[in-house]
């Protein structure tokens, strides 16, 4: 997405009750980022830190890491035009998950964590493996209606002009 689009975000973020220790907004505290991926930062889903040459580690609870490049480094991949695939909005029961619709994420498990890989080392039982399964998958499908809300209404998300 272009920077243009994005909201301003500290990588480390800003303490109010104890300035100094950081995060203050200065060029190298700040990165542009989606409005999706930086209302997941913001929520604690993932996190982000800077590495060597501009580079941002992403990474979540479930152990899942990607890192991004920054533009017009001799390191950036060459942009590649992909494929959007559609996907499929349905419940196990087979019924379409309207964005206008509370998911069963927001409803069951408001609050919680997701279960992370650790948690299904942990699990003693198959039973307790299939209940942690299907709270990962209320939570991935909660992921793709929240970013299907965002695509619907996007002037919603989008930052305030300033």
């Amino acid at each position: 997405m272009p920077s243009a689009r994005c909201q301003i975000d500290h990588l480390v973020p800003f303490d109010h009750d104890d300035p100094e220790r950081g995060g203050w907004t200065i060029v190298t505290n700040l990165q542009p980022v989606c409005v999706f991926h930086h209302q997941a930062k913001t929520s604690g889903a993932w996190s982000a830190v800077m590495l060597a040459g501009g580079a941002i580690l992403w990474s979540n609870s479930v152990g899942l890491r990607a890192v991004s490049l920054p533009d017009f480094s001799i390191a950036s991949p060459l942009r590649r035009h992909r494929r959007h695939r559609r996907h499929r909005k349905s419940t196990s029961a087979g019924t379409s998950v309207s964005p206008a619709e509370p998911t069963r994420w927001e409803l069951e498990y408001s609050g919680c964590a997701p279960p992370t890989l650790e948690d299904f080392r942990c699990a003693a039982t198959e039973n307790e493996r299939q209940k942690l399964a299907g709270k990962r998958r209320a939570y991935l499908e909660h992921c793709r209606v929240v970013h299907a809300r965002v695509r619907y209404d996007r002037t919603r998300y989008d930052p305030p002009p300033f």
